[in-house]
């Protein structure tokens, strides 16, 4: 399902997701797409924050067309230097969600690129 998600500086960005993705699969995302890690990312659903890192979109009522926003954590210093190591890192240990990234043409370049650094 596509769902978009627009940020405090009124960034606009579309992902194509499973309804059953995790939040912290939906942050590591917005992760590569921002540069703001997960843990600064704080994100809305219809005026709800959405906190539990295991619930899925479906859970939190998310369905296609829905908008997020996405705000950074005040506390949030700098961006992580290490960040792209952190996020290939972790797409590569979940071999569920390196499926599901495939099956979203423009994230299949990303994906492959991450194999490539990986071998």
């Amino acid at each position: 399902m596509k769902i978009t998600f627009t940020t405090e500086s009124a960034e606009v960005h579309e992902l194509e997701v499973d309804s059953q993705m995790e939040l912290e699969n939906i942050k590591a995302l917005i992760e590569t797409m921002t540069g703001i890690a997960p843990a600064d990312q704080i994100l809305f659903h219809h005026e709800q924050e959405l906190t539990d890192p295991k619930k899925t979109l479906e859970q939190y009522g998310v369905i296609q067309d829905d908008i997020l926003f996405l705000k950074k954590s005040p506390s949030s210093s700098q961006p992580s230097s290490t960040a792209a190591e952190h996020i290939s890192q972790f797409v590569l240990s979940r071999p569920d969600l390196m499926q599901q990234l495939l099956q979203v043409s423009y994230l299949k370049d990303f994906c492959q690129l991450l194999n490539e650094l990986n071998t």
